[in-house]
């Protein structure tokens, strides 16, 4: 049997794209680190998943991979809830009147004009025609022709309305501030407002049938009724104590098994339709925000920096989804020039961590060190140095590895560090500190600047040559012509405190800083400091925080800043001009690092690491001895698989590949991927579901040559 595998895996994963090219990919924490605000088990394998920063992910597997697509038609509008009739048509709505409608399961999405800027809270999919949104003005949108038109149905009430879920087609409830509960059976047309007799806010309803419900709100109340919401009674904990989180969200499938999840990590379960309340264990203080059961034991939620969790028996118990909890600040990142595969990160409670794979995988390195690691450079492939508080050096000789303290003679704070050569590099610090090290990092002299200041902090430095070197401080740039010995500040100089410089020649560089209004910019120089150009790249924001904390000269004409929220921009003109990028992220950024033009990697809050694989023009790569440089298709994984296999590879040029699966006796049995397709890194995910246990034949063609591995499948 020969079947083609559907490729929206490969399209709709931002971490795996094929054409996903100059867009930057979360690599940790995975599968994703926003703020996840909303989930819909529609079966036991298919998930979806939204939340801020317009993303939306969904699962085929019961949660075990996730397919990730952020920015939904580059929207950034945080999405608050979502709602799927079927595994294809579904609606998501957010902040700033943003409301999105697919009809092929989040394939593709389709803006919908609602003509309103208020904050949607919720959205029900009645059907195909009709739809309602509830917003945090108190309103009642709802359509009858799939989101073209949208009506306003007046209520007794305009208080914020903060979720609305569905029974069944005619009968629907949407709960609100002030004690607000208003129940359709109509379709939505008219909403009767019912009263529980406390004003408090409820976030939550869920009814098992017309009469039987249960509502959630602040400070941990739970009420029930068994009347169709004319009276209600207010339950509580199995220990009589109540719970004093608030209350976000509550589901179920069955009318005596239900959960709720809260702030704080709450989660709250019921086998008795909440007679008594009993508290499960998550060992997470993160709010949690979405619930769905698929069935009265099957269960997802989903909370802040990405959590997804899952229970088997009726929230009883919960499991974390497999992902990457390295969420501790970073504060750099480093490649080895021209490296784009060996790489580390470092940053709070002397955290390192370091990718053998360009990002693929980054695994926790110990460090010996419980303070903030600020800076970290390779000087060689093999040899890196970390630096940071108290006067923390750390070097490695084996490419990141293993990691032991070297001697400062300082207990000053560091806070970056620079090498020109294997041997020669610097780093500099709190209170005027400058080391010098000629013995690749084992020893470090400290050096002066003139006239010596004992105030100035210097925030980073770049050290591109054997003679020139430079340091960005709190009032000046300063710079060096003998190596880093001698320092003197540059007749361009600053009045702003630089965050970061980078220089990818003696000449060529700029470093990053903020003005009074908070807005970053950039000073670009082409000839060693003499003079500095100050350029403001563009937001596509306009008002907050937008100062700049990172930047990154590739070589003369590349360059990258990072910041706030999120923030990164690119110039192909040595910072003369600069390009906002879809960065897919709202966490903070620090620092960046490119190892060559085609690939760099961003890092910042809560262990936020992005990546970028661009199509930039290069020279053509140089044959080897051996021939044209080859195809590399990396070791699948899980292997030994049980349903699926994650597959990753890289092409050395743009051109024809295919990857294609076949028994052990070489009977092709499906294709992952065929086409034309650019240079760089690549993934996808291959289902194996419809094949039975045995061993099978990975195969990757391109170029005329062919690669291949073994894939084992066990049931």
């Amino acid at each position: 049997m020969k079947r083609l595998l559907p490729l929206i895996i490969v399209t709709l994963c931002a971490g795996s794209s094929f054409a996903q090219l100059n867009v930057w990919r979360w690599q940790n924490p995975l599968p994703m680190g926003n703020f996840l605000r909303a989930v819909q088990m529609i079966s036991r394998d298919t998930i979806y998943v939204c939340g801020d920063e317009a993303s939306f992910m969904s699962s085929i597997d019961g949660g075990q991979s996730w397919n990730v697509e952020s920015r939904v038609l580059n929207s950034k509008a945080n999405l608050n809830a979502l709602h799927f009739l079927d595994h294809n048509y579904g609606m998501c709505c957010g902040d700033s009147g943003k409301v999105f409608k697919t009809t092929d399961g989040g394939a593709s999405w389709k803006a919908l004009v609602t003509k309103t800027i208020i904050k949607f809270n919720g959205v029900c999919v009645v059907d195909k025609s009709i739809a309602i949104l509830v917003t945090e003005g108190g309103a009642i949108m709802r359509t009858v022709d799939g989101g073209v038109t949208w009506t306003t149905i007046p209520v007794e009430v305009n208080y914020k309305l903060y979720s609305i879920r569905k029974l069944k087609s005619d009968f629907i409830s949407i709960t609100g501030y002030g004690g607000t509960l208003l129940i359709s059976k109509d379709k939505g047309l008219t909403w009767p407002l019912f009263t529980t007799g406390l004003a408090n806010t409820y976030y939550s309803a869920d009814f098992s049938d017309e009469l039987n419900g249960t509502m959630i709100g602040e400070y941990g109340i739970i009420l029930h009724t068994t009347d169709g919401g004319t009276t209600w009674k207010r339950q509580e904990m199995a220990d009589s104590s109540i719970i004093s989180a608030s209350l976000n969200v509550i589901d179920g499938k069955d009318p005596m098994v239900m959960a709720i999840a809260g702030d704080y990590g709450t989660m709250l379960y019921t086998t008795n339709a909440g007679v008594t309340w009993s508290e499960s264990f998550l060992g997470t203080a993160e709010p949690i925000k979405g619930l769905s059961f698929f069935d009265k034991t099957t269960a997802t939620a989903v909370g802040r920096n990405g959590l997804i969790i899952q229970t088997s028996d009726g929230g009883a118990t919960w499991n974390y989804v497999p992902h990457k909890p390295f969420t501790e600040i970073l504060h750099a990142v480093a490649f080895p020039k021209g490296d784009t595969s060996v790489g580390l990160a470092v940053g709070d409670r002397g955290t390192i961590l370091r990718t053998p794979d360009g990002g693929k995988t980054w695994t926790l390195v110990p460090s010996g060190f419980v303070g903030k690691l600020k800076g970290v450079c390779f000087t060689d492939p093999s040899t890196a140095i970390a630096v940071g508080e108290g006067g923390w050096i750390l070097k490695s000789i084996d490419g990141g590895m293993n990691w032991n303290r070297r001697p400062s003679g300082t207990t000053k704070n560091l806070n970056a560090v620079s090498f020109c050569s294997a041997g020669t590099g610097v780093i500099v610090g709190d209170s005027g500190m400058i080391l010098r090290s000629y013995s690749s990092g084992e020893f470090w002299g400290q050096m002066f600047t003139t006239p010596v200041t004992r105030t100035e902090y210097f925030r980073g430095v770049s050290f591109p040559d054997s003679l020139h070197a430079y340091i960005c401080g709190e009032a000046t740039v300063y710079n060096s012509t003998d190596g880093g010995f001698t320092w003197e500040a540059t007749k361009g100089g600053s009045e702003s405190p630089g965050e970061s410089i980078s220089f990818a020649d003696s000449i060529h560089g700029g470093f990053v800083h903020t003005d009074r209004f908070g807005v970053g910019y950039v000073q670009v120089t082409s000839n060693g400091g003499v003079s500095f150009d100050s350029i403001y790249p563009p937001y596509s924001t306009k008002g907050g925080d937008h100062s700049l904390s990172g930047i990154f000269f590739t070589d003369r004409q590349h360059a990258t800043v990072v910041g706030v929220l999120g923030y990164i921009a690119h110039s192909t003109n040595g910072g003369k001009t600069w390009t906002e990028q879809q960065s897919n992220t709202l966490n903070n950024l620090n620092a960046v690092a490119f190892g060559s033009v085609k690939a760099g990697t961003a890092v910042g809050y809560r262990g936020n690491i992005m990546r970028i694989t661009t199509n930039e023009k290069l020279a053509a790569p140089t044959p080897t001895a051996m021939g044209s440089p080859k195809a590399i298709l990396d070791p699948c994984y899980p292997n030994p698989a049980t349903s699926t296999i994650n597959i990753s590879f890289s092409l050395p040029a743009s051109g024809s590949a295919s990857i294609k699966l076949y028994t052990i006796d070489g009977k092709e049995i499906t294709m992952a991927a065929d086409g034309f397709m650019e240079a760089g890194e690549h993934r996808t995910l291959l289902d194996l579901t419809s094949l039975s246990s045995g061993s099978y034949i990975l195969s990757l063609s391109f170029g005329g040559a062919i690669v291949s591995q073994t894939v084992h499948l066990v049931r």
